[in-house]
């Protein structure tokens, strides 16, 4: 009866964790997306791991002591989108003039591709370490209108991203955090959209706290646990 008790806490840990063999990428937890507003969206908790800004065409930003940079490009960040550069989603209106200069070069700059199929893929990661992931998505033109993006990866939830909040020019876009549990040495986030799919800027950070999904599951796993061995003795 002991072996067999403790076969269940390994097969229970792991369905909750997702540790088994055949398991895919992390699920990412995603947060509400919110409007872009200040340097203040740009979170510091944890390490930074890096700060990468989509095709900027000179050196780096540096906003609320977090630098982006795409100069030399990072190679533990990979896209399926295009990398050409284009630095045309800004506009002297506001909302998005009253930025910081700053903000303002990060989220004018970014990287686009079709509606579907597209994808980002985080490198370099280490398994079993928690991690967060801050994305932007922005379009201040007024071909912006109604605009959006879905960000999922495999078994997990959807975020969708507001790429104009105002729907015309001068609008502002949106940022949305997540954080996940690394079971491998690579993320893999898709994107999907009702017109083309966007990156203008992102950040990774770790020695962050375990998402609540994570800590229900395991919770919830206790329970079972107890549940059983209660039955048995």
């Amino acid at each position: 009866m002991k072996n067999i008790f403790l076969t269940n806490i390994s097969i229970l840990a792991m369905a909750a964790l997702g540790l088994t063999s055949q398991a895919q990428a992390a699920p990412i937890t995603w947060g509400t997306a919110t409007v872009v507003s200040a340097d203040t969206d740009v979170v510091t908790t944890g390490t930074l791991v890096t700060g990468y800004s989509f095709d900027r065409d000179a050196g780096s930003v540096t906003i609320n002591t977090v630098t982006f940079t795409n100069q030399p490009k990072n190679p533990s960040i990979s896209t399926l989108l295009s990398d050409s550069p284009s630095n045309t989603f800004g506009s002297a209106l506001a909302p998005f003039s009253n930025l910081s200069a700053n903000y303002q070069a990060l989220l004018g700059d970014g990287i686009f591709g079709d509606q579907t199929g597209q994808s980002v893929t985080l490198s370099g990661l280490t398994s079993g370490e928690n991690y967060l992931v801050q994305i932007w998505i922005n379009d201040s033109r007024a071909s912006g209108n109604t605009r959006a993006s879905n960000l999922t990866t495999t078994g997990g939830p959807t975020a969708t991203i507001d790429y104009n909040n105002t729907d015309v020019a001068g609008g502002v876009g949106q940022f949305v955090i997540g954080t996940f549990q690394a079971d491998a040495t690579t993320q893999v986030i898709e994107l999907s959209s009702n017109v083309s799919a966007q990156l203008n800027a992102l950040q990774v950070r770790t020695d962050v706290v375990p998402e609540p999904g994570t800590m229900g599951l395991l919770g919830l796993a206790g329970i079972m646990l107890l549940n059983r061995r209660q039955k048995t003795t």
